[in-house]
């Protein structure tokens, strides 16, 4: 079961998400340039709005996940390096650190797991400090030779309780957005959420702002008043997004509460819908919401609508009318192609929606409770 959700907005000058030169992301698509804004950029744009609504299902993604089990470790009692010094050795444990840090992998972690954790290594302290400090001791001469040469097999007695703590039910973002961890494929969680690249329907051409900053407290061999000048990179795009949600996988990740699983889908789609990546906010504020939001519940396959705009949008009266037309007569074909398909459609937006996209639903929370109902009560 698949809740897909299109979404149609026009975001304003504006550099959401840049390259490695600062110049915003495009991709050719239909012979002309689009802007773009990688999935990955609006992913993690929707977990944080999702997490300032579920204060208590805090993720982390961190190469350093040891310095927040110390600070649980202190608050739990026990003093530093002690608590550092564990913090670290846990990590080493699960796999995902090494000893001088150097190494260390990215790790998607939630609080409640690293509570779990603390909770592992204060019950079983008396057994656990005694490796930990041993294993943060430095070696010398034929023990550091002989320590180098030992196998990796020789696994601590304690790693089974310590993972067992990143296997527990997971009403957090990761049950959303998945999670990989090459050390331990049992780490893992397949995502129940798939992002699309988001890009505009039309061609776009990126523009240069020149800028300086005044100086306030000029000298008196300072003739131009300007303390920096600069140029930087901006375009403006009406964008076409898309996601999908697998309502099946997310039920299983948390571990089968259908409840929680609708409460997160209904999250994530306000999320996915509301948020905004950061980039360049500051000096653009490009605060917009969407034009039009559609939803489809299928049972078969989830469906994009990006081929809607594999010939680009043209014209010099705006993008959206046209945008919102093409979408809906690229939903007709679909459903020429898939008739079963779907369960539910609907659609919210800011002029009139096409027939094809569904029942004309006043406002986006009856939106995400219609589509959400359907998905639930189908799975």
């Amino acid at each position: 079961m698949f809740i897909d959700v299109h979404v149609l907005q026009t975001v304003p000058y504006s550099n959401l998400n840049r390259d490695d030169t600062g110049t915003p992301k495009t991709l050719v698509y239909g012979g002309a340039a689009r802007a773009r804004v990688s999935s990955q950029s609006w992913k993690r744009a929707a977990r944080l709005y999702i997490e300032r609504l579920m204060t208590d299902s805090v993720t982390y993604r961190t190469r350093n996940p040891h310095l927040r089990l110390g600070a649980l470790l202190e608050a739990a009692g026990i003093a530093s390096p002690e608590a550092d010094i564990a913090a670290r050795w846990v990590f080493h444990q699960l796999g995902t650190a090494t000893r001088d840090e150097k190494d260390n992998v990215i790790l998607f972690v939630a609080e409640a797991e690293l509570a779990a954790l603390r909770d592992a290594y204060v019950a079983n302290r008396a057994a656990m400090w005694p490796d930990a400090e041993a294993w943060a001791t430095p070696v010398e001469g034929a023990a550091k030779k002989k320590a180098k040469e030992s196998k990796k097999s020789d696994k601590s007695p304690h790693e089974s309780v310590l993972k067992d703590c990143l296997l527990l039910p997971r009403p957090t973002s990761i049950a959303l957005f998945g999670r990989m961890l090459a050390a331990d494929p049992k780490i893992n969680v397949d995502a129940a959420v798939q992002v699309a690249h988001a890009f505009s329907t039309h061609p776009v051409e990126v523009e240069l702002d020149y800028f300086t900053a005044a100086e306030d407290l000029p000298t008196t061999d300072d003739l131009t008043g300007g303390a920096h000048l600069g140029n930087a990179e901006f375009l403006t795009a009406t964008f076409y997004r898309y996601a999908t949600i697998d309502v099946r996988e997310l039920i299983a990740n948390i571990g089968g509460d259908t409840a929680v699983a609708a409460e997160l889908t209904r999250l994530f789609l306000a999320a996915f819908c509301l948020s905004l990546p950061s980039g360049k906010n500051n000096v653009t504020a490009p605060h917009s919401v969407p034009d039009l939001v559609a939803t489809a519940v299928r049972d078969s396959r989830p469906v994009s609508y990006a081929a809607a705009y594999e010939r680009p949008i043209k014209g010099r009266d705006g993008h959206v009318g046209a945008s919102i037309e093409r979408l809906g007569c690229h939903a007709a074909h679909v459903a020429r192609m898939l008739p079963a398909d779907p369960l539910y459609r609907g659609c919210v937006a800011t002029a009139q929606s096409p027939a094809s996209l569904g029942e004309a639903v006043d406002g986006l929370a009856a939106l995400i409770d219609a589509s959400v109902a359907a998905g639930f009560n189908a799975a």
